[in-house]
């Protein structure tokens, strides 16, 4: 996969990814990638990952093409609207006064695979642990 920008709605303040914004291409790609067979998942998350990464690349797809989807923390995937995107950052801004919303964009080529790969088998905040692990003094291995 080729790297690309993908745009991340955060909240600053607690370093933390509410949602991501992306289209079909990074839906199929992320799709493709969490229903790998266990054996490619164990080559992909290898020190030699590069000939099971070459393997990732798309059945006829998984979701509509003209529609701009949206992925939660969580890896939820859902169509993107206005009333969903509200709802989610009225459920996620409980204290909405120390809340700082901002549209971060961010690179996402085949290391950013391998990491999502490996937090979504471990983690419920896969994005945040992809795209802010540094700033929050840890990786998505530990």
């Amino acid at each position: 996969m080729a790297p690309r920008e993908l745009k991340l709605l955060v909240d600053n303040q607690s370093k933390k990814v509410l949602f991501a914004e992306a289209d079909k291409d990074f839906i199929d790609f992320m799709f493709s990638l969490l229903t790998l067979p266990l054996g490619s998942v164990i080559k992909l998350l290898s020190p030699q990952q590069s000939e099971a990464a070459s393997q990732v690349n798309a059945v006829d797809g998984f979701v509509c093409g003209i529609v701009t989807y949206m992925i939660t923390d969580d890896l939820e995937v859902t169509p993107m609207s206005a009333i969903s995107s509200i709802t989610l950052i009225n459920r996620f801004c409980k204290n909405k006064e120390k809340v700082q919303l901002a549209e971060k964009t961010v690179t996402f080529g085949m290391d950013e695979s391998r990491k999502l790969l490996q937090a979504a088998l471990k983690s419920a905040t896969v994005l945040t642990d992809v795209f802010f692990a540094d700033e929050k003094g840890k990786t998505p291995s530990s």
